[in-house]
Order: C-alpha cells, then structure tokens, then sequence
C-alpha cells in the first residue's frame, strides 16, 4: 500500500518534512493540504506533476523550473517566468514558446534556438505569434526540414544569406523556392545548392540569372551533363581548363563502370570539342 492511502486522513501538517516530502512524491497534489510547504516539498510536489505549481504560491525560480523540467506546459501558469525557466520549458516541450509568446515576452535567441532544437515547428508557432525568429533560429530549423525556408517565404520573411545557404545546403532545390520569391541569390547561395542539386542551375538559367564561373564548374563536377546546359550560358566554358578536367576524369571513371555513360557521354562532348585526351580515352571506352 502506498504512502499516501495509509495516511490519506492524517493531517499532512502533523508530519515532519522528510514525510511530507514521501507523500507529494505519490501525489503532488496533496501538497494543497500542507500549510506553508518547504521549498524541499515543493519541488517534490512538481517533480510528481509539473501543473502542480498552479496551486503554489509564489513558487521560487528553483520550484519552477522543476515544475517545466517535467512538463514544459507547466509555464503557462507561471506569471513572469524568467530566462533559464524559459529555457527549461521550452527544452523540455517546444510548444512551451506559444505560453511565453501569449505572454507578451519576447523570448530571447537563446530560448528561441532552445525551441526549435526540440523541434523546428517551434519556429512556425513564433511566427504565427507575429515574433520573427532569429537568425540562428531560422538556420537550424531550416536545416532540419525543408519545408521550413518554404514556410518563411509564405510568410513574407526575406531569409538572410546565412539562412539561404542552410537551406540550399539541406536541399538544392529550395533554390527555386527563393527565386520565385523574388530574391536574387548570392554566388555562395548558388554555390551551396548546385552542390547539394547539379540540376539547381537550371533554375537560374530559367530566371535569366548567369551563374559565375564557379558555380558553373561546380553544376558540372556535380553532373557532368550540365556541361551542355551551361553551354547555353556561356559557350566558352569549353575552353576552360577546369571544366575540360572535370569531364576527361568523368569520363575515365565512367569508361570503367559505367561503359553506356561513358559512349554517350564521349560522344556528345567529342561533337563540341575535339580534345587529343578523348582519342586516348575513346580506346578504354570501345576497347
């Protein structure tokens, strides 16, 4: 039999603290009948279940963050919840950020980021709140999901550079998502997602956007094929000594595992240019 069924009509003031701590720590809501409990027994009491600091009366920061440590949700009952309350809440459940928001704080980076570590919906609960995430906010949700940069533009929040790159980097094909909003990417945006997705310079070649060079070379060296779509750019890239470098070594590579690639790879390129290598690398390919 539990502590609390044996005791259940005695006087919980006539026991020492030691006993009252063994009684909230079955049912903290017991703590109700205890007159001017110790903070010992308090936090005993919410460690049991963390809304029982709604009937506590002016709870110390220490008995609050007991309190969110075991159920985030808890904060909603407490009046001016400090930064490191904040901090627990939200760690502990990432719906926390709605209760502080509705309280009219503005939570700070910290917390913000604390948030949407539990989880990137967090970013989207601020938003709806009218709060702009911050920047490292913003970069690590974008980072865990790609819908979330989708879900920034929706919002009309232009995303930093920083912000950009984290989501190119997490998907190539975001890029697209930022053009059509408007936003003409830098050259490490661009860079960052034809290295994620080759094909993501076909995206600003549709917005009448020339790539640089390296961004160019770097479409190529992550699919070969791209050579042809950047030609429709700039023609003279086959005459850059790069990207000749990256086709011959792609070739060689194909002409060893991948034969099929490699004939109809050698074959579009021998219709372009007339390299001496490609005779050399043409006997591995047919051979």
């Amino acid at each position: 039999m539990k502590i609390s069924q044996i005791i259940e009509h005695i006087d919980l003031n006539s026991l020492s603290e030691a006993e009252q701590i063994a009684v909230v720590s079955e049912n903290g809501y017991r703590i109700v009948t205890i007159r001017n409990p110790s903070e010992a027994v308090q936090l005993a009491a919410v460690r049991r279940s963390g809304h029982v600091i709604d009937i506590i009366d002016n709870p110390s920061e220490a008995v609050q963050i007991a309190a969110v440590t075991q159920n985030g949700s808890a904060i909603e009952s407490i009046k001016n919840p400090s930064e490191a309350v904040q901090l627990a809440a939200v760690s502990n459940d990432y719906t926390a950020i709605g209760f502080i928001l509705d309280k009219k704080i503005h939570p700070s980076d910290q917390v913000q980021v604390a948030a949407v570590k539990k989880h990137y919906f967090a970013l989207q609960i601020m938003i709806e709140r009218g709060l702009v995430p911050c920047e490292e906010a913003q970069i690590y949700a974008v980072g865990a999901s790609d819908r979330v940069l989708k879900e920034l533009l929706a919002y009309k929040i232009k995303p930093s550079e920083a912000v950009q790159i984290a989501g190119v980097k997490n998907s190539g094909h975001l890029l697209e998502d930022i053009l059509k909003a408007g936003i003409t990417p830098s050259e490490a945006v661009q860079l960052a997602a034809v290295k994620n997705y080759g094909y993501a310079v076909q995206f600003l070649y549709e917005n009448n956007i020339t790539p640089s060079i390296p961004v160019q070379l770097e479409s190529i060296r992550q699919e070969e094929s791209n050579i042809f779509l950047v030609d429709r750019i700039n023609p003279n890239i086959w005459s850059n000594k790069e990207a000749k470098k990256i086709l011959l070594t792609s070739l060689m590579k194909a002409s060893k595992t991948n034969k099929s690639l490699a004939q109809s790879l050698y074959g579009a390129v021998k219709s372009r240019v007339a390299w001496p290598e490609l005779e050399i690398i043409r006997n591995n390919i047919y051979r």
